[in-house]
């Protein structure tokens, strides 16, 4: 796992960050790690159908038909954002288990253009983005996916729009870090808030790098935990070039 991951009970160094934004934060941060629901792989987990209606019931959504309808009888409307059809089929059994529950779910699939300015302008409902961090994450990077000020720059990379003064000096507390160690901190600090507040849904994710290359080469045998660039780290192998004829 990640060193930034955040684990169990926030740290003493942890809520020295936290403890000035508490009226701000969700209750979640300064408790165990929030971790999502994992499903029983069926595809339709009748438990966690039954847990998400209960919480559209709580925030005042009321059954009407097939579909739950606000205080006006206005329905609750989602339309997912997909280019491609790859993101369409990982998209299609979430949008049915919506409308199982009566969310009035679609899916709308447009070409890249169209996708591009959609997404950079905020233009969506629910969108599915990749996202990777260094092993040294950068402010810029770290700004461009959570600060306040990005949240209404078009082109930015904070798409859900999260504005935030407590993950606004978590940045700014991880870019003054002047060891590991308070780099560590001020970023387990922000995944703990980061995750408290479901801004996002993760999805899925690859551990490892594919890379396809003649078996010519050598590597070291301690390679990094985290990416693996090739080519700063292969040499060319004389011996294993002239067994497969390249030498």
């Amino acid at each position: 796992p990640s060193d930034y991951k955040a684990e169990g009970l926030p740290s003493p160094e942890e809520l020295a960050l936290l403890e000035p934004f508490r009226a701000e934060l969700p209750p979640e941060t300064f408790g165990e790690a929030v971790m999502q629901p994992v499903s029983d792989g069926s595809g339709h987990d009748r438990k966690l159908l039954r847990a998400a209606s209960r919480l559209l019931a709580e925030a005042g959504w009321k059954r009407a038909g097939n579909f739950v309808v606000n205080e006006k009888g206005e329905r609750l409307r989602v339309e997912m954002l997909a280019e491609d059809d790859g993101i369409v089929r990982l998209f299609s059994p979430w949008s049915e288990n919506m409308k199982a529950i009566g969310i009035d779910a679609s899916i709308r699939q447009v070409d890249s253009t169209q996708y591009e300015a959609r997404q950079s302008n905020f233009d969506f409902d629910f969108n599915l983005f990749r996202s990777s961090i260094g092993a040294t994450p950068t402010v810029d990077g770290l700004e461009n996916l959570y600060h306040s000020r990005m949240a209404k720059t078009p082109g930015t990379r904070n798409y859900p729009g999260t504005e935030s003064k407590a993950i606004d000096a978590l940045i700014e507390a991880a870019g003054k870090a002047q060891s590991r160690v308070e780099l560590v901190t001020a970023l387990k600090a922000l995944d703990r808030v980061l995750r408290a507040r479901l801004d996002w849904i993760p999805t899925y994710y690859l551990a490892n790098h594919r890379v396809a290359y003649w078996d010519m080469f050598g590597f070291p045998e301690q390679k990094p935990d985290f990416g693996f660039p090739v080519e700063a780290l292969w040499w060319f192998d004389k011996d294993k070039a002239a067994k497969i004829g390249k030498a």
